[in-house]
């Protein structure tokens, strides 16, 4: 019979799941392979760091509570006084492993992330408990704080009043969360098969930078939101609905609800750019949480918080911190936390409360960036512990040895791998499996027993569930490259956010990208070897053959036994050159339906090109209607405070966004302001050459009826019939009077209606009453009788879209107030159409969403009369259901209502689940990437004209006839019947044709008057 040891490995027999055992005897590690297969180089390789798996633990001496008395009002005093200090003994370890990790710099870190997948000796386990136990949202984080949960029992076995709440900080995309659930069935009681509810009650409350806010940086998040769509009401993204932990109002608002048992924080910032001060650059992060923390603790509460390495002093002083306060105190490593990197985890038991004016107090210090140079305490205050400082470097010393053991073993494996060892690497990793399993317990739970009992989440890359990456092409892949390639990507990600190009700050630059993180850069001067023109995309990336940067294939022809300038085998017959590999993050993924344009840099002697241009027709189907949907009210209204910038979106992923954004700024200040946009365009684009285009008629304002004309064409929006009732219509628009030319033209006249428009000279008739178009969101009713089509337009100027990183904002109201004029106004199977701009937030999209569920038809549409430079498009609503949009029109004017009187920013205006109803979703962001690449290129196009002074020989004039092809010539027909068929005139009236207009009057021969037939009322007026 198999039995375990205290670190749980099985010693003797053959049981259970049919793996050997193995003996595991004071750290004698005995292989079951073959271990004459090995040298024994290669066998102490790949058993180094065996021994201490699963007591990678550091318990810090506890302080009396003589020793903490007097301690709190020293922290208050002396907090942020003194300026910064180093421990020698520290700081040498630091240099240490700092050398160890350097020795990874020049490899690329997918390739180097491959090989340790392979090597890592718990590498098994999720992948296992996942397909063994059916465990929910199984990641390498749900096996972590496993292991913590049952190593400090973090759960009491005696729960209080039968109930356990607990928080959990930085969480997304919500393992802590789950494995917490399943230790608390497994501990507690479950529902089970005969549903029989648990003798306890469980609330959690997640917190993490919202993958849905438009505001934060997707570098700095994660946007794995498969469990948090599913959840979306148990998550808290703060006030400002960012989920930024280092805002203080955010922090503030989660205190005001009920005391937790446990908290987790597992926050982390990417530091791949800077690794060797990971610490440094995420210490106002883990300052922030362990305030957090400590304010919404009950007392005997746990903690659980994600460190890194211990050597800086704000490590030192945040650690002395936690031992005050806890009764407990102890750093962790566990066994399925990648043996390489410097990830901790402190573990602080028994809370033993904090006075409100210390908590008052360290709140004041969270921000993205401490106080320069300035310590947390003296070094003197820490130093009247006579134990903790040295059990701080003894606790260093551990951590880093372990560390630098688990690099050189994976450095050395690189060199020796081979079948041998590849065999016997696979065994261990096997049996450290189920050694994971036995020693912490797990079993399967019911179905009924996880968080999300509807869908299955089992943490796999392969099974997102209703993530709203899906559409976007799946999750972020993680940069790839050497340290210089990381140091350079980040650096142009961080100009970006920043928006600051800026480099002649200090060193050591900490910059607040306001996304809920605080970024390094500068720390190291980079060697310019790429182009900085902002225009230029790295999208596509030859990769270099140089020792810093060596490409795959390179590595493979060295290995072959390659040298420089000699071409491989005996005769030198073979290739000289590798074959290099391409790396293309542009491609569309999982989710799109729409040929992805290759946006990627263009050679500068061509001149980059517009898919589908000139006449940019490419068929786009309209999504299907879906007839369900979720209760929509005013809870579903979410508001917060103002975006700065739009740099995320549920619809396009963040590196179309940085084109496009630096894109249209470079253009901006070389041709807007300079007033050459248009004159460009002109010669390049036919929308701003459509008053050359052949029409029956000439307009006044030939761009906008010419707009409304190639959309007639599209999608028949104007009755053609040969009813002889009027039109009625209305028009909203921020331009001119296009379009009220072209419906009055095509309906010749036959019509009646309102126009607002911006001119104040126009003269209202008996058929057009015309009003200032500001008059339309400021009178309470500007309409007022049922309408049979409505055509708007709050587009944005061109000076404004191509600056503005938030051009939405400033149509919100507007499109808000034309949404339910529409709803309200409009007969049933009217029409509505509105040219927009930008359709990246889930504010515009919510709009859309609900024109969506009104209408039989809609569809988001950019014809060759619109300029592909800009963002303008139209949304195309046909075939109105008044009876679909119950509670719509007043759901709407409570939005109103909030843009008009908050302050604040008015975010999502309906539930997260409706935005990501799969059918719309994908609509909106193939919709939403094709015009972000076909407005990028545009814009390139541009931009190379005016570099290269090619103008003159561009010409669009040959497309002209086939444009005039495009545009609706077809107008309403007449009815045409003898003046006096049917109708007894009254004395001196006769009915007469008018050539001109194409109309039918009446004119008394006596007086001299003459009506239009469709003014016609037997002769009195």
């Amino acid at each position: 019979m198999s039995s375990y040891n205290t670190y749980g490995y099985r010693q003797g027999g053959r049981g259970g799941t049919g793996y050997r055992g193995r003996n595991y005897d004071n750290g004698n590690y005995q292989p079951r392979y073959n271990a004459s297969t090995l040298t024994d180089k290669e066998e102490e390789t790949i058993n180094r760091n065996f021994g201490d798996l699963f007591k990678k633990d550091y318990h810090f001496p506890l302080l009396t509570e003589k020793d903490k008395a007097p301690v709190n009002v020293k922290i208050t005093e002396k907090l942020f006084t003194t300026e910064r200090w180093k421990i020698p003994e520290l700081m040498a370890l630091k240099e240490s492993i700092n050398t160890t990790r350097n020795r990874l710099n020049e490899k690329d870190i997918k390739v180097w992330h491959e090989h340790t997948r392979k090597t890592n000796m718990t590498g098994q386990v999720a992948f296992t408990l996942r397909k063994r136990f059916n465990i929910e949202m199984c990641t390498n984080a749900w096996i972590k704080m496993t292991e913590l949960l049952v190593r400090y029992r973090l759960i009491p076995i005696n729960l209080p009043e039968k109930y356990f709440r607990s928080i959990h900080l930085c969480e997304a995309p919500g393992a802590f969360i789950c494995a917490t659930n399943h230790k608390l069935r497994q501990q507690h009681g479950s529902w089970g098969i005969g549903r029989v509810a648990p003798e306890f009650k469980w609330e959690w409350t997640g917190l993490s930078l919202n993958p849905y806010y438009e505001g934060n940086d997707a570098a700095a998040m994660v946007d794995d939101d498969r469990f948090i769509v599913e959840t979306y009401k148990s998550w808290f993204f703060g006030v400002d609905n960012s989920g930024n932990i280092l805002d203080q109002e955010n922090i503030r608002c989660l205190w005001c609800e009920k005391k937790a048992s446990l908290v987790t924080a597992d926050g982390s910032v990417d530091a791949s750019g800077d690794p060797n001060e990971q610490e440094s650059i995420v210490s106002e992060l883990h300052y922030a949480e362990a305030v957090t923390a400590m304010g919404i603790l009950e007392k005997g509460g746990s903690l659980v918080l994600k460190m890194f390495n211990v050597f800086e002093c704000e490590t030192v002083c945040l650690l002395y911190i936690l031992a005050v306060h806890f009764k407990e105190l102890s750093i962790s490593k566990p066994a399925t936390s990648k043996a390489g990197n410097a990830e901790t985890y402190v573990v602080a038991r028994g809370f033993n409360g904090i006075s409100s004016e210390l908590l008052k107090h360290l709140l004041s210090f969270v921000s993205p960036v401490f106080p320069p140079n300035v310590a947390m305490l003296p070094l003197e205050s820490i130093k009247e512990d006579k134990y903790f400082l040295s059990a701080m470097i003894e606790c260093a010393t551990k951590f880093t040895n372990w560390q630098k053991q688990a690099i050189e073993r994976n450095l050395e494996l690189e060199d020796l791998w081979n079948s041998n060892v590849a065999t016997a690497v696979s065994n261990q990793v096997r049996d450290v499996t189920e050694a994971y399993i036995s020693q912490y317990h797990i079993k399967e739970i019911h179905r009924n027993d996880r968080i999300v009992t509807w869908l299955e989440l089992d943490g796999s890359a392969k099974n997102l569930g209703n993530s709203a990456s899906l559409a976007r092409g799946g999750l972020q892949q993680r940069t790839g490259g050497t340290l210089k390639n990381r140091r350079e990507k980040k650096r142009k990600r961080e100009e970006f956010v920043v928006g600051d190009k800026d480099t002649s700050e200090p060193e050591t630059k900490k910059v607040n990208l306001g996304q809920g993180s605080s970024v390094v850069y500068g720390r190291q001067d980079i060697p310019e070897t790429v182009s900085r023109l902002p225009l230029r995309s790295n999208t596509t990336i030859e990769v270099s053959s140089s020792s810093d940067s060596m490409s795959i294939g390179m590595r493979l022809m060295k290995k072959a036994g390659y040298k420089e300038g000699q071409g491989l085998g005996a005769s030198e017959q073979g290739r000289v050159n590798p074959i290099e590999v391409f790396q293309r993050e542009g491609n569309a993924g999982l989710g799109h339906h729409r040929a992805a344009i290759d946006d990627s840099d263009d050679d500068d002697n061509s001149m980059p090109t517009v898919p589908d241009e000139p006449f940019f027709d490419e068929n786009k189907l309209p999504p299907s209607i879906s007839y369900s949907q979720l209760p929509i009210n005013k809870n579903c209204v979410l508001v917060g405070h103002k975006i700065k910038h739009v740099i995320s979106s549920l619809f396009v992923r963040p590196d179309k966004f940085q084109k496009l954004y630096q894109t249209r700024e470079v253009i901006h200040s070389l041709l807007v302001k300079t007033d050459s946009f248009k004159s460009y365009s002109r010669q390049l684009f036919l929308s701003d050459s459509l008053d050359s285009i052949p029409f029956d008629t000439r307009f006044q304002y030939p761009e906008t009826a010419l707009q409304l004309s190639s959309l007639d064409k599209k999608f028949n929006i104007l009755p053609c019939d040969t009813l002889r009732q009027q039109l009625p219509f209305l028009v909203v628009s921020n331009k001119d009077q296009g379009f009220v030319e072209y419906i009055s033209w095509q309906q010749r006249d036959l019509l009646k209606g309102q126009a607002f428009v911006p001119s104040s000279s126009l003269s209202s008739n008996s058929i057009i009453s015309y009003h200032l178009f500001t008059e339309f969101f400021t009178v309470d009713q500007p309409v007022r009788e049922k309408v049979s089509l409505i055509v708007a337009d709050i587009s944005a100027s061109p000076d404004v879209a191509l600056k503005s990183r938030y051009v939405e904002y400033e149509m919100k109201l507007q499109l808000t107030q034309l949404c339910r004029h529409a709803l309200k106004c409009l007969t049933e199977n009217g029409h509505f159409v509105c040219k927009v701009s930008d359709v990246f937030t889930r504010f515009t999209a919510g709009v859309i969403y609900l024109l969506y569920k009104s209408f039989k038809n809609i569809q988001i549409w950019k014809s060759f009369t619109l300029n592909p430079a800009l963002p303008d498009r139209f949304l195309v609503c046909q075939g109105y259901l008044p009876i679909r949009s119950t509670g719509f029109i007043e759901h709407l004017d409570y939005v109103t209502a909030q843009l008009t009187v908050n302050r604040s920013d008015v975010l999502e205006i309906v539930p997260i689940n409706c935005l990501l109803e799969r059918e719309f979703q994908i609509y909106l962001a193939d919709s939403a990437l094709y015009l972000v690449q076909q407005e990028t290129q545009a814009l390139k196009k541009l931009l190379w004209c005016h570099r290269n002074e090619k103008l003159s020989s561009m010409s669009i004039k040959k497309h002209l006839i086939e444009a005039a092809n495009l545009l609706n010539n077809t107008r309403r027909k007449v009815i045409v019947i003898e003046p006096d068929e049917g109708l007894k005139l009254p004395k001196g009236w006769t009915k007469n044709f008018s050539e001109s207009k194409k109309l039918w009057y009446f004119f008394n021969t006596e007086t001299g008057q003459s009506i239009w037939e469709q003014d016609w009322k037997g002769g009195t007026s």
